[in-house]
């Protein structure tokens, strides 16, 4: 049987943008207890719904990369510590 299908990539929109977001943060060089961009920001800059940078935004906290004080999102420690 002759195969002309192409695979398709299984990559889902959040994992993407988690991905971006780690790049945008080591591009940023930001240092443990910055600021990172709100949610309305990220999703001008990544062009995906409020929905999706939520979730990518708690993979990120529950990987502990960053963390959440009073309507801020911060740098974590851990993302220093792992040279991300």
């Amino acid at each position: 049987m002759n195969n002309t299908f192409k695979s398709i990539e299984n990559v889902s929109l959040v994992d993407r943008v988690e991905s971006n977001l780690v790049l945008l943060l080591q591009q940023q060089k930001l240092k443990v207890g910055d600021s990172i961009p709100t949610e309305l920001e990220l999703t001008e800059m990544l062009g995906v719904s409020r929905t999706v940078v939520r979730e990518a935004l708690m993979r990120l906290r529950l990987m502990g990369l960053i963390e959440s004080k009073r309507k801020k999102v911060l740098l974590s420690q851990v993302l220093i510590y792992l040279g991300i």
